[in-house]
């Protein structure tokens, strides 16, 4: 029996990604490694949209029920009064979405943590 291992493959190795192989080394066949460090900063970000188009489907949603709830108008008929307060509350409900995500966002600051980044490239030799 022997107790050399088999020579790994770039497909087994964990740095393999897409087809590319990572190489754990100082030097290369194309010149020496450069590795850039850098400071980042890892934190969860809401997506602002999503809380602008929730806020103004909110904004539908309570124009839909003013609608309903009030008795009809003889001067403006049903549609009409819904599509004044579509109008409106569909654009007040997006806003409170905007400020309710920024709000989110600012509590996610918080909850940010500091990592080190490192970018390894290579250099031909000139």
């Amino acid at each position: 029996m022997s107790t050399e291992q088999p020579t790994p493959r770039p497909e087994d190795d964990e740095a393999t990604r897409d087809g590319e192989f990572v190489v754990h080394g100082d030097v290369s066949d194309d010149g020496p490694i450069e590795v850039d460090r850098e400071d980042a900063v890892l934190r969860r970000a809401p997506k602002y949209p999503r809380f602008m188009i929730a806020g103004a489907i909110a904004g539908v949603l309570v124009a839909l029920i003013l609608t309903v709830a009030f008795p009809a108008n003889a001067q403006f008929s049903p549609a009409q009064v819904f599509g004044f307060l579509l109008l409106f509350f569909a654009v007040i409900g997006a806003a409170v979405g905007a400020v309710v995500a920024i709000l989110v966002d600012r509590s996610m600051l918080k909850r940010s943590q500091k990592a080190v980044v490192e970018r390894r490239s290579t250099h031909p030799p000139a």
